[in-house]
Formats: C-alpha cells, structure tokens, sequence
C-alpha cells in the first residue's frame, strides 16, 4: 500500500492540469464587453494550499491502508530456538492480564522459530509445565488457559534445563526474586525478562493474631511502594468491619497494623488494593458465635468484680461468645449450648438433674476448681474424674512445692496447636482420685505429669474440668492469652461427641482453598489433609494450598503470608544480570495507529468542504451546507471506538461491575467458565469476557450482560440508566441476579430505579429458556426453587426475547467453583458435580436464547422434543440434536 504514495506527484500534475486556451472568433459585437469587469473571478489552476491540503488527505488514507502500529512487537527473524519462561505463582496474580498478554505477543513475533514453553510453579501434578517443542497455535492455547497457582516457583529443574538449552531465553517475570532464580538468570546466555512496574510489585499479610486485631504487612524490601496500601478487617459475613491506609512514605517493611475500631470479630484481613492468595489472611476456628452461659451467684453484679471468676470469663469471651451471666437455674431455662461452672461448692439435687439431663441431651458444661469445692466434703457430681476433697497448694509457708508450668500440649489431644505461654505458673490445683479413668482423657498437664484439663464424655454431651481456678487466685493462667485460646477452643466443640473431638485433633481435612487470584472455593480432588501434628510446617503446595482445613467449625487456617519468602519471610524484588535485556510491561505493547490517522483525514475532508463552501456560488451554499452538517453529525462517531473494541469483531461474554472487587472476581471467573464451557459444547464461541462500567462504556457490542448488583453499593447514577435503557430498547439482555440476598426487593428496587422494563411474570416450565439447547426441568442454581422472572410480553421486534431475565440464583457464583483447562484444542471443565452441571447448562441455554431468539418455541419442533420427552433410554440433559427434514422445514 506504501507504493501507492508514488502516485501523489501524478495526482499533483493531474490538478494542476488547467482547461484549453479559448479559441479566438473575430465578432465585433464583443467590444462593447471589452471594458467590462467581471462581478467574479476564477482561476486557471487550483490554488496551492487547497492542493496541498487534498495531497494530505490522499497520503493519509494510503497510510491508513498499510495499518501502522505505535510500538510494533519485534518479529523474530532469528534461527534460533526460544525458551519462553512464564511465572505463574502467587506473586504473579497482581499483574497477571500484563503476564498473559505480553506471552501472546511474544509468540505473534516468532516465525519459524523452535518454540518451547516453561511455567515457573508446580501444576497441580506437582510438576512444572515442561513441555517439548510445540507450535504457536498450542503455545497461545496452553497460555490462555494458564492461571496463577497459590504457591511459590520451583525453579530447580528449570534451572538446569536453561544450562542445556542452546537459544534465547524470554523469561515472563512477576517481579519478585524467588529461590534458585538468580542461578537461572545467569545460565542463561542470551537473556530477555519482562517485568511490572515497581508499583505493582504485591504485598503480603502475615503472623495475625485473633485475639488482638493485629496484622502485618509485608512486600519487596528494596522497592517500597510509592502508592498507599488500603487494608480491611472483615466479618464472619464478609462485612468490612475497619479499614486502615498505609502511606509507605512514612513507614517501611514490616508495617504492623492495628484494628481499633472494629464493632464485630474479625474474621479476615485483606488488602483492597491488590488481588492474589497473598492478599487475604484468614484466623482460625471462624465457626460462628456461640451462646455461653457462666454460672455466677449474684449474677452481672458480681461479675463486675475483679475477684469474681465471671469477670475473667467474660472478659476473654466477650469478642467471640455471647455471653448470659446468671444462677445456673436461669440459664438452665435458656439451654445454651455451653454452661461454664466456675469454683461452685454445693448444687441441689433438683438444679443437679436438671443440669445432667442437659448435658445428655449434648450440653457442654466446662467446670473450673477453686477453695469453694475443697469446702464440699462430699464428692463432686459432673466431673470426668472422681476429684480428691483437698486442693494441692504450692503457696504458703508450709509448702515444700514450687509454682509448676504447663506442659506441652500432648499430640492427640484436641487443644494441639495453641500456644503455651511457658511464663505460666499454676500455684493450686485439685487432682483427680486416679488419673488413669479408661472414661476420660487429659487435654492438658502440668511439667509434673499432674493433669491441668480432662474431659469426659457423658451420654451426647462433654464434661471438661480445668483443674485450677478461673481467677488468678490460683495462677496467672487466667492473665495470659493462652486461656483466651484454650476457652476459644473448648467452646467451639460445643455439639460434637468425644469421637469428633478427638478426629479433629488427628487429621484436618480441606475444607476451603484459594485459587492463585486469592477467592476461596471448594477444593479440588488432588488436596490431600494434613495432619495435626505437621500443620505449622507444612509448606504451600499443590497437595495442600492455602486455605481452611479441619471439620466443621473446627477449623484451622493455612495462609499463604506466613509461608513465602526466604528464611526471614522476606521477598525482594528480581535483581536481572546486567547482561539481560530489561523491559516493563505497559510500555511495548502495540497500538493501532489507523484510527487515529483515518479521524484525522476525515476532519481534513471536512476542513476541504468547509473551503468549498466558502468558494461556492450563492445559489448553491445551502446545499454545501447540508452536506457538511450530515458529515459533522457522522464524525461524532469516532471510528477508533469501533476499531479498538474487540467485542465489534468477536462475541464476548459481559457483566457490569458492582464495585465489590471480590464479588466481580467471582463474576469474571463464573462467566469464564461459561465461555469454556460454550465454547467446547456449541457452536457460539465466546472470545473472552468484559467487565463494564454502565455510566462510561458501550453497551451495543454486548447480547447478554450479567449484573450482580452489590448490596452495599449506591443506586446507579442517570447516566449509567439512560446507558442501559438504551441498550434494552435496542435489542440487548440483562440477567439480573440477587444471589439469594435476604432484602432483595429494597436491592432491586434501588438497582432498576429509572428503568423502562415492561411487567414480569414467573417464566413457565416451557419458557423458552429452558429447551433454547438442552431440556431442561428447571433453571436452578444455588437455590432451586425461587422462580425466575422474564417479561410478560416481548417487545416489537425482539423475537419473543425478555430484554431482562430476573432471579436470585448465584449462577456465577457456581460456575465459579469450576475450573476450565484447555489442552491444545479441547476444553475441559473440572470438578462439575451434578448441581454445578445443571447451573452450568442454565447458563448456556440463556447464552443460545439471546442469540438466537425463540425460535424453539415454533411448533416445527415439538415432534422431536416430544419424541426425545418419551424416550427414557435419552439422558434428559442431552443437546437437542434437529433431523435434516425438521431443518429443512423449518428454513
């Protein structure tokens, strides 16, 4: 197209070019015109600026036809093989759409080049990707379908894999510095490495402690950040209960946070202002608050004493328990789940059958020793162990005793893995007749052998006794975050027989893990559970990712914080060679310049008209005048808007983004799925999946939009509904949905506030939406029976589609707990169970219904439905597959 411009000298000719000189007829009736001068004259030629301008224009589109780009990728012309090296582990989720699209460009710039690609983190088969040579077609499928794992790099076989290797050597960095790295970059001897912008390096949270809203903040020691950090303490329900920003000019690595003004327990840190496993930090044993009961003689009133055993009880459970003070009989009549008994003498029969009966009926009652039940010369009931009538006392002048320290925390007893403040001196106790009862188990002792907790079970119940008191009068026990820990621990087996308990203690099983983007799910079937004994050493890998792990609300947390960086747990970001090529993403990548040239020679068109106009005769103006006012209006729609969004050329899936980042990761990574899984199913093929912004983006290049509104987020502005009321009148489809949020009708009536919609009634069970690709018995999700709603009555010209679908079943939410994998051309979808298949192909069937409208309604196809209904040897959910004559009818 270039050669082209070797035409402009013959264009410039062409113009130049003037009419014929006019022929001379003697008629002398033309020399009473000779002294007249003409109202108006015109040139021979064309004047020089407006030729100079119309050269402009012909140059500019010639330009435009050779496509030119702003910073075009370097195409590879070398004989060389390529190593690709791509980090994708935790540190890589920050920056990973930077990681994935740099990848893709550099394998666009290779022609002919040997080509073999290496990922940095184990997969989930514990190996690396380390595949042979491969073709660039199967390069850009393996990365897009590559995402951040939630564990760090192993780069040993890497390393001596680059040693062998005879090429160049393009290493994809998440910019920070991982163990054998540095031998890996210097093995290299022709070596290029991408890396992000120093801002963008991640941060980390680590060594969290629950009993004292505290929290530290880590990243690259010799990069600070420049940008401040937000930081969020988080509830039970996800709500953020205080949020504090770190202004890294003032402080520096580590930075230890304190949560003051937090309302609620906290359950979860994280930092807002990044994305990956790294960014949230969970606490244990986050099961929920339970209702305790502490049994004290007069009640509140003596609680408030510093004397009182109650005080120190409800001081350490007061952030974790809801607690009711009172006699033993009024708490009786509330039959929580756990009764505390502090020092208590003498209880009457009928109070002491009542109390038994409840704890046979799965009561957990905790007891504490103390003065007042050595005044009690008869035998204590409801202990796990028959009690001797004598307190032993290592205080006193008569005493030959030494206060004596806790013990460690024996291996199968259910308290292992709380910490022992070994400055703990027990000076009182009361020891049981024979610690040697077959009914019952020592949690905890003292240095002597001497038992400080045991337990029995009783019926459906427990009885656990604490050996000394609930007040300092017999110890500092009750001073020390240790009995924070144990009483914590001891109420969350509230409900459970001795057996769990003791299960519990042994192994810990996967509950919930992270995926490499830090959003929790259920986890895959290679994770393994870890047993107790080994659970703070236990590294971060693809057998046990971070996560929660234990058995029902019994629960211990793996975090990612507290298990990277080096010896110290502290990262650094990568130091390359000095020989290595250095490049930033965001600062190569292509751009299309011929947008830009081709609006640029439309206003020079324009500014010719104009002139023209300017010279034109009187008479013919207005019409010139018309013309430049249709193409004004034209020029409005900048033809870079259309040339530089990739939904003009290729569908794509969309969803608005509510402002929730966690709720949109979830939303992204559902809709992904979906893609997936269309794209290996049907004949519609997603290209990827865009988040919208409703006030600032275009709508019309989108069929299907999902909307999850977030409840804590405002009402959308005029803008964004005058937006999205346009693209309802014009074809487009809303998929509202709620997920199940208890006041949804206050969400939806702030979320459809201004919009035009027309009524909406429950979708029948032959809706359309339920037969547009596979047959389907219902639209479930997470919940399967609230109904769906669409409109009554489609608009003109619609073809019977609802421009909004309305429903409150998470479908995003469970397509996300999948997880799609391509291998060369085919797409997997792993850990479908029964229910996520079904929300799966609902959500295909709404996909194949705003695209193809209803034409499955038409009776053309009800014989073969109906055939497919009757026949019980055809699995319900199989695609509807149409004969040649149905088709052929039907066109």
């Amino acid at each position: 197209a270039l050669t082209a411009l070797l035409a402009l000298p013959a264009l410039y000719f062409l113009l130049r070019i003037t009419p014929p000189a006019p022929k001379i007829v003697a008629f002398p009736a033309f020399r009473f015109l000779a002294d007249l001068h003409p109202k108006q004259n015109t040139p021979s030629h064309t004047p020089w600026w407006l030729l100079l301008l119309r050269m402009i224009i012909a140059a500019l589109l010639l330009l435009c036809l050779a496509q030119p780009v702003l910073n075009p990728a370097p195409v590879s012309n070398s004989a060389k093989p390529l190593m690709l090296v791509i980090d994708n582990s935790w540190s890589a989720a920050n920056n990973w759409e930077d990681i994935q699209q740099t990848a893709l460009e550099i394998i666009s710039a290779q022609k002919n080049t040997p080509l073999t690609l290496h990922t940095t983190a184990a997969t989930t088969s514990t190996e690396p990707l380390t595949p042979n040579i491969i073709s660039q077609s199967d390069a850009r499928a393996i990365i897009k379908a590559l995402k951040p794992y939630p564990w760090s790099s192993d780069l040993t076989a890497l390393t001596d894999e680059i040693e062998q290797f005879k090429g160049r050597v393009t290493w994809v960095s998440d910019g920070i510095q991982s163990e054998n790295q540095r031998g890996a970059f210097n093995a290299a001897a022709d070596l290029t490495i991408y890396k992000p912008n120093d801002k963008t390096l991640p941060l980390f949270l680590k060594n969290a402690q629950s009993n004292a809203n505290d929290i530290i903040v880590d990243g690259p020691r010799n990069t600070p950040p420049k940008t401040p950090a937000r930081i969020q303490a988080l509830g039970t329900k996800n709500q953020i209960l205080d949020e504090i920003t770190i202004d890294w000019s003032a402080r520096d690595f580590p930075a230890k946070i304190t949560f003051k003004n937090a309302t609620a327990p906290i359950s979860k840190y994280k930092i807002a202002s990044q994305k990956g496993a790294n960014t949230l930090y969970l606490l244990d044993d986050q099961g929920g608050m339970k209702n305790v009961g502490i049994v004290a003689p007069d009640g509140e009133q003596s609680a408030r004493q510093f004397t009182q055993d109650s005080f120190y009880l409800r001081k350490a459970l007061e952030p974790y328990a809801n607690i009711t003070i009172g006699t033993l009989n009024h708490i009786l009549q509330s039959a929580p789940p756990v009764i505390i008994l502090p020092d208590i003498g003498g209880i009457d029969t009928n109070t002491l059958n009542d109390l038994s009966a409840w704890i046979d009926q799965g009561g957990l009652l905790l007891r504490f020793a103390g003065p007042n039940m050595t005044q009690d010369r008869t035998q204590q009931p409801l202990t796990p162990l028959p009690l001797r009538r004598d307190a032993r006392l290592t205080q006193g002048s008569l005493s030959w005793d030494s206060a004596i320290k806790i013990a460690d925390i024996p291996p199968d007893s259910p308290l292992l893995g709380i910490n022992i403040d070994r400055d703990i001196t027990i000076s009182g106790q009361i020891l049981p007749e024979n610690a040697q009862s077959s009914d019952a188990q020592i949690w905890l002792t003292l240095t002597d052998g001497t038992p400080l907790i045991s337990a029995s079970a009783k019926d459906n119940g427990q009885i656990v006794m604490i050996h000394t008191t609930a007040s300092p009068q017999w110890s500092n026990f009750a001073l020390s975050g240790t009995y924070v820990s144990v009483l914590k621990k001891i109420i969350s087996f509230a409900g459970k027989s001795s057996t769990q308990i003791q299960a519990q203690a042994g192994v810990l099983q996967p509950l919930r893990t992270f995926d490499g983007f830090g959003i929790l799910q259920s986890p895959p079937s290679n994770v393994k559970p870890i047993n107790a004994l080994e659970f703070e050493t236990t590294p971060i890998y693809p057998k046990n990712p971070p996560g929660l792990y234990g058995q029902s609300d019994l629960q211990k947390a793996l975090n990612l914080g507290d298990h990277v960086g080096n010896s110290a747990g502290q990262i650094n970001a990568i130091t390359p060679p000095k020989s290595a090529n250095i490049k930033t993403y965001g600062q190569q990548f292509e751009q299309n310049l011929t947008p830009y040239l081709l609006t640029l020679a439309f206003i020079l068109f324009l500014l010719d008209t104009l002139i023209m106009l300017i010279l034109a005769r009187p008479q013919w103006r207005w019409k010139f005048a018309s013309l430049a006012l249709c193409l004004a209006c034209l020029s409005l729609a900048s033809p870079s808007s259309f040339a530089q969004n990739p939904a003009a050329n290729d569908l794509y899936l969309a969803y608005f983004k509510s402002g929730n980042a966690a709720l949109d990761a979830t939303t992204q990574k559902g809709l992904e799925v979906l893609s997936a899984a269309l794209n290996a199913r049907t004949s519609a093929e997603p290209a990827g999946v865009h988040a919208l912004n409703a006030e600032r983006d275009t709508l019309e290049f989108y069929p299907l939009i999902y909307w999850t509104p977030d409840n804590a987020a405002l009402a959308p502005s005029s803008k964004a509904v005058q937006n999205i009321q346009n693209y309802l009148d014009h074809g487009g489809t809303i998929i509202v949905d709620t997920r199940a949020i208890l006041d949804n009708e206050a969400l939806l009536r702030r979320t459809l506030n201004g919009l035009n919609i027309a009524p909406l009634i429950e979708a029948p069970k032959d809706h359309v939406l339920t037969k547009s690709f596979y047959l389907l018995d219902g639209l479930q999700g997470r919940s399967q029976q609230r109904p769906v709603w669409v409109e009554n009555q489609s608009a003109e010209g619609r073809d019977g589609v609802s421009s909004v679908i309305l429903a409150n079943h998470d479908w995003a939410g469970v397509w996300s707990e999948l997880d799609s994998v391509q291998r060369g051309e085919n797409i997997y979808i792993r850990g479908a169970s029964p229910r996520h298949e079904q929300a799966l192909r609902v959500g295909i069937n709404m996909v194949m219904y705003a695209l193809t409208g209803n034409y499955k309604a038409d009776q053309v196809h009800v014989k073969a439905i109906l055939e497919r209904l009757g026949d019980q040897t055809t699995p319900m959910y199989k695609p509807l597959i149409i004969n040649k004559d149905i088709w052929r009818d039907f066109r």
